[in-house]
């Protein structure tokens, strides 16, 4: 699964957070790192290239009341300084 910003470069891009990918009849979520919660970042932002779960190259995680005012969690930005991607595999097995 990735996640891609994508139009006008501006700093004001697409924000995730909590990414689920949960097979029908359970409750497990198998994305790591969903929320985006590590690393912790505070009441500030900052950008990383992979973060856990995911791999990318310019990853920025904010306290999501910095981006809008009522959230309450880490979130994950895709126009830091660009538009970038992040991205997460899985090895599907009898398990999932």
């Amino acid at each position: 699964m990735s996640f891609k910003g994508d139009g006008c470069s501006d700093s004001y891009g697409l924000i995730i957070d909590n990414v689920k990918l949960v097979r029908s009849g359970t409750y497990k979520n198998i994305v790591v790192n969903g929320g985006f919660e590590r690393p912790c970042v505070g009441k500030g932002w900052k950008i990383f290239d992979n973060i856990p779960g995911w791999q990318g190259h310019g990853i920025e995680v904010g306290w999501g009341g910095l981006y809008r005012c009522n959230w309450r969690s880490q979130v994950v930005e895709l126009d830091g300084h660009n538009n970038y991607e992040i991205s997460q595999k899985w090895n599907f097995n009898h398990r999932y």
